[in-house]
């Protein structure tokens, strides 16, 4: 059973769109008619994301590159989203981590990388959806966010 969805005149942005979960939300996202931010921290992931969903035919895509761990960066990228998009209807922040450099063994991690994943996975998670609330704030229809995380 395939169920069709019309995000058409939707506008997205979504974090860690570079591989992974990220990757595969934002090409579904476009695939139903959405406007996609792709938001990496690597650049030429990104841009990698974008060509996919350029080669499917696809929504609109844009890379991104910005790193949620700077606060200003992360303001910046949620208002250059919203801008380069008229708007912003829908976020996605997938920005969680496990470990450093993304995951390690749960008994291997100590205070600091405990400290680095509840920064990543819930600081992190909270100031962008402060940002995104912000840009989506006053409209009539609201808007929606969704947060991933791994830890």
């Amino acid at each position: 059973m395939t169920i069709e969805i019309d995000l058409g005149g939707t506008r997205a942005l979504v974090t860690g769109a570079g591989a992974g979960i990220g990757r595969e939300i934002a090409r579904w996202l476009a695939r139903a008619g959405a406007s996609v931010a792709v938001v990496d921290v690597r650049a030429d992931k990104a841009t990698e994301t974008c060509s996919l969903i350029a080669d499917e035919g696809a929504g609109e895509a844009f890379a991104l590159v910005a790193d949620s761990r700077d606060d200003a960066e992360l303001e910046r990228m949620v208002a250059e989203a919203a801008e380069r998009l008229g708007g912003l209807d829908v976020a996605v922040n997938n920005i969680g981590m496990l470990g450093p450099r993304g995951s390690a063994p749960l008994l291997d991690l100590d205070g600091e990388a405990w400290r680095d994943v509840l920064d990543q996975n819930l600081v992190l998670t909270a100031l962008s959806m402060s940002a995104e609330a912000r840009v989506m704030k006053g409209r009539d229809s609201g808007g929606l966010i969704v947060n991933v995380s791994s830890g």
